[in-house]
């Protein structure tokens, strides 16, 4: 699979499949715990079916992620709320 499939779920699962193993095997192995049975197996299925992954594509799966993860987060400025809770729990 040189190129990301035009299926969104699929390609999610395949983007979700090349980061895991871009972060090697313990950290992969500690993220895969986090998962239901269910999505372990989808996921593997999927990193087993990937090859000929390129470095420039790999690249591009991992900007995704953390262009994806700082929409999500809170990391271009937590919300009051938010920064409550971290300080409670601290």
């Amino acid at each position: 699979m040189s190129e990301l499939t035009t299926n969104k779920s699929n390609s999610y699962l395949e983007q979700a499949a090349i980061l895991l193993l871009c972060l090697g095997e313990e950290a992969a192995a500690t993220v895969m715990q986090k998962l239901s049975r269910e999505e372990v197996v989808r996921l593997s299925e999927n990193m087993a079916r990937l090859s000929g992954v390129k470095t420039s594509m790999a690249r591009k799966v991992i900007n995704n992620f953390f262009d994806e993860f700082r929409e999500q987060s809170g990391i271009n400025g937590a919300s009051r709320s938010m920064l409550q809770g971290i300080l409670n729990k601290a």
